[in-house]
């Protein structure tokens, strides 16, 4: 079997405006500027594309829709959401440290149990529960850019000196839950009767 290497370790190129590593809403110039894979490298033909695949007319699970007139000192113009770029594109994003964190879902603002219970956790548990998410989502962005996920595995395994198992085990915590709660699923908790699921004991 062939893994094709991403090399997560490593920052990607990018030349122009960096755009700030939390945000998730770009124009089609920026999109154009970031040379994404998958996509064109001019804000022309990127707009193209948006129309073509109705960008203006996508909605998230909630019914948000995933475009939104431009705001800010620079106003005009409209921007997308980064779910709408195509799998390719949003991992190497990834390796650049954007969009890794999903937008809370509704379950979130309502306050469900499992963000109730992590937003009381130390500051430990929640940086490895932030450290897991991103390992799994890249996991996630190379299914989505056609890796199969035995390799995906493989490749982010070798990336990141973690077992396979331990990958496995993070994936099935996640397994049916919407992405947005991803983070309190993955975040280590104590097994039964104090024993401690593969955790560092300083976390607790």
């Amino acid at each position: 079997m062939t893994v094709v290497q991403h090399d997560f370790g490593l920052a990607a190129t990018y030349q122009g405006n960096v755009p700030d590593v939390d945000r998730e809403w770009f124009t089609a110039a920026e999109i154009a500027d970031m040379r994404l894979p998958g996509l064109p490298t001019d804000k022309g033909s990127v707009n193209r594309r948006a129309r073509h695949e109705r960008w203006s007319m996508r909605t998230d699970a909630m019914g948000n829709m995933l475009c939104r007139p431009r705001t800010g000192q620079r106003g005009g113009g409209t921007e997308y959401h980064i779910s709408l770029l195509p799998g390719g594109a949003r991992l190497d994003l990834a390796r650049r440290g954007i969009g890794l964190r999903p937008a809370p879902s509704e379950a979130t603002a309502l306050g469900s149990g499992g963000w109730r219970w992590y937003d009381v956790q130390s500051s430990a548990i929640k940086a490895e529960a932030e450290r897991r998410l991103g390992i799994v989502t890249k996991i996630a962005l190379l299914e989505e850019s056609g890796v199969t996920r035995s390799a995906a595995i493989v490749e982010i395994s070798r990336a990141h000196d973690i077992g396979g198992s331990t990958l496995w085990g993070w994936l099935r915590l996640v397994g049916g839950v919407p992405r947005a709660d991803w983070l309190p699923a993955l975040a280590p908790r104590r097994r039964g009767g104090g024993a401690e699921a593969e955790i560092d004991a300083d976390l607790w």
